[in-house]
């Protein structure tokens, strides 16, 4: 193979690694590590009216953690199907916290609202701190962690769902 075919073959190799790497919004960079297989890390945050809500409230129960903020595309295009598997899964105990980083509670149901998923702001907490970002080794936006009813997180997902059966296929690894 001559040195051009080469290199343009290095390129787009290289192209394709870094749309597989870059399939959110950058966040900030990690202090703590949270890995799979290991328990999910306690926080505590403010929902929408203020009232704090804490992820051992949620004990027993199969948890889907989504980090986002409404500035971000990704997070915005999955939020629809966030919303349509909460409100077809709830019955079955899941549980999705949908942790927003760095918008106002009024800004996020400006959002919701618009988008026609308004009652999806009681899955909302807010960590405006960066704490819990932090906690969980977030770096970029969506990142969503699947937590069985053990407390013990199966599944990180870095990026944004396509579509609702995308969410499906790995809640099978947390709701039995």
């Amino acid at each position: 193979m001559s040195k051009l075919p080469r290199i343009m073959l290095t390129v787009i190799l290289a192209s394709l690694s870094l749309g597989l790497v870059i399939c959110g919004c950058s966040g900030g960079s990690p202090t703590d590590a949270t890995v799979v297989g290991t328990k999910a890390p306690e926080f505590e945050l403010p929902n929408a009216d203020g009232e704090f809500v804490s992820l051992s409230a949620f004990n027993g129960s199969p948890i889907l953690i989504n980090f986002w903020y409404t500035g971000c595309p990704p997070c915005r295009n999955e939020m629809p199907y966030l919303h349509q598997v909460y409100s077809e899964m709830q019955e079955r105990g899941l549980v999705i916290l949908a942790i927003n980083v760095g918008d106002s509670s009024g800004a996020v149901r400006q959002f919701l609202e618009n988008n026609g998923i308004a009652p999806f702001l009681n899955t909302v907490l807010f960590d405006s701190k960066g704490d819990t970002v932090k906690q969980y080794s977030v770096q970029w936006y969506p990142t969503s962690f699947f937590i069985d009813r053990d407390g013990i997180i199966r599944e990180k997902v870095i990026g944004g769902f396509q579509s609702k059966e995308a969410i499906e296929k790995r809640l099978d690894s947390i709701i039995s």
